[in-house]
């Protein structure tokens, strides 16, 4: 195991089993609460997850959380649980990403039970998609490259250009793609509210009117709402990818051509 393994070892697992303890170990010591609503915004990684969180978390009656699943537990639904009964607020909602529970909790062995169980306990679900996964892929990939996730207003942002392994680029979209079935199959079942990333989120004019759509399925009073973050991945592919061409003739031949299609007026070509 190298050095880069090691650390991703002990961050998921041994660090995660140790915050599950403390929580434990605290719980019976803090006031607590019963929200008066509750629910989970279930996504994938870069679909404009942490925008809608920065959002509901800056409406007066809601404590929206990250992802609070992202390491190894060995009772998850507990610690959701005991999570939501120390919130200070009278709405609780939390972020949990599809990697999450279909790979990352290995101690939840009934995926859609779990989430049954949640819907059961009084959480609503919030099933947040982003349609085109070549820029989904590309957001991880540029995202890695800078080693920088998340850009606040007014903070320096990495704008250097990545060279793209154009395999390596279909088999992140392939792992988006099968992502993608196990999450409707997850929430096809359960009563949920759809938010789509392209029409609901990433035009800011729209995202007042998305926080209203959500308010309103919550059954909460609707407030003007906003986040600091700025969108860091440019639209323009030849402006972050150096090799634009050659991934450009790959996809287009491969079973992905059609997401060229959705960005034709995001590129420019050597020819």
């Amino acid at each position: 195991m190298d050095l880069n393994h090691l650390k991703q070892f002990v961050n998921h697992s041994i660090v995660g089993y140790g915050v599950e303890a403390l929580s434990f170990i605290s719980f019976p010591f803090i006031a607590k609460q019963t929200p008066d609503k509750k629910f989970v915004l279930f996504s994938s990684g870069r679909a404009g997850s942490t925008l809608l969180v920065k959002l509901l978390d800056n409406h007066s009656l809601i404590q929206c959380e990250g992802e609070i699943l992202r390491r190894k537990m060995l009772n998850p639904y507990a610690y959701i649980k005991r999570t939501s009964q120390v919130s200070n607020s009278s709405v609780f909602g939390f972020k949990l990403l599809s990697y999450q529970l279909q790979e990352l909790q290995t101690s939840v062995k009934d995926k859609n039970r779990f989430l049954q169980n949640l819907v059961e306990d009084g959480f609503q679900i919030i099933y947040l998609e982003r349609k085109n996964i070549l820029r989904q892929a590309l957001s991880v990939m540029y995202a890695y490259h800078r080693d920088q996730w998340h850009v606040k207003k007014g903070q320096d942002v990495d704008a250097s250009k990545m060279k793209i392994d154009p395999v390596a680029l279909r088999d992140w979209m392939d792992g988006i793609e099968k992502l993608k079935v196990f999450e409707k199959k997850m929430v096809e079942v359960l009563p949920h509210l759809h938010v789509v990333y392209e029409e609901d989120l990433s035009i800011p004019e729209q995202q007042s009117v998305t926080i209203e759509m959500v308010t309103d399925f919550l059954e909460l009073p609707n407030e003007e709402v906003n986040s600091n973050l700025k969108r860091v991945t440019p639209k323009n592919l030849s402006s972050f990818i150096e090799n634009v061409d050659e991934v450009i003739h790959y996809l287009g031949a491969s079973r992905y051509h059609q997401y060229l299609d959705s960005i034709s007026n995001s590129f420019n070509t050597s020819s």
